[in-house]
């Protein structure tokens, strides 16, 4: 309407103010597959809809860097780093509005791979084989994981890591050993110097002293060396050709 000064009103008229059609926007992001591998395997999906045109262009931006733009109602970007990007999807072509719309999102990926392995035991006596190596823990990278155990670079054992049981080699001799945990994509983390020990080879040297005689009894004297120390011996008469038996270890025998 419209009024003059006289107080006359004219016949009302109407006026439209369209309102443009708002843009709307699936994102979805697909993680990394692997946190080794050179050649990045990202991926972001996009699917637009509404807006005042058939056509978007579609702009990921990454840092400081557009990674790749189309004009499409659907868009798929690959070979993409772990990172956030933004995702703009702008209308175009005849009837645009300008109208935008905007999200962030974020492109995961596997936490780097590693493991800790410790020695448990070592070995108990010159020659044997009482080592033990425990995987005690793998984090990141993708399960399930492979435990290849190498002695002097050469493989001789593999077994898969379980969280929830222990996870040892067992019957190891005295030597430099290294764990390389494996994952389910090929990446590998290397644990070194895990070195088993073993003690020098037990000796016993044995002197005469003196044969027996009518005023004294025949002598002799032992000297032993290596192993671990604190040793304890055992004598016996030897009548040959019959064989000594050696008591058990925690006989009361040895002294």
């Amino acid at each position: 309407w419209v009024r003059d000064s006289v107080g006359c009103v004219s016949e009302p008229q109407t006026v439209h103010i369209a309102e443009p059609d708002a843009i709307t926007m699936i994102v979805d992001a697909d993680s990394v597959t692997s946190s080794c591998l050179e050649d990045p395997s990202g991926m972001i999906s996009v699917v637009v809809n509404g807006g005042n045109t058939d056509t978007f262009m579609i702009e990921v931006i990454g840092i400081d860097t557009i990674v790749g733009y189309t004009d499409s109602l659907f868009s798929t970007l690959d070979t993409l780093s772990a990172g956030t990007y933004t995702v703009i999807a702008t209308e175009v072509d005849f009837g645009n509005r300008g109208c935008q719309n905007v999200q962030e999102v974020v492109v995961g990926a596997p936490s780097e791979l590693e493991g800790v392995a410790i020695v448990l035991d070592s070995v108990h006596c010159n020659g044997s084989n009482e080592g033990v190596i425990e995987v005690t823990s793998v984090l990141g990278g993708v399960a399930p994981y492979d435990l290849v155990l190498f002695e002097s670079s050469v493989a001789i054992d593999t077994i898969t890591y379980d969280a929830d049981t222990t996870n040892m080699f067992t019957m190891l001799e005295a030597g430099s050993y290294s764990v390389k945990v494996v994952d389910d994509e090929g990446c590998e983390f290397d644990i070194n110097n895990l070195d088993i020990s073993e003690p020098s080879a037990l000796d016993l040297h044995a002197t005469w002293i003196q044969d027996i005689t009518c005023e004294a009894p025949g002598m002799f004297s032992v000297q032993a060396t290596g192993g671990v120390g604190n040793y304890k011996y055992f004598a016996a008469l030897s009548e040959l050709p019959e064989h000594i038996l050696i008591p058990d270890p925690e006989s009361a025998e040895w002294h």
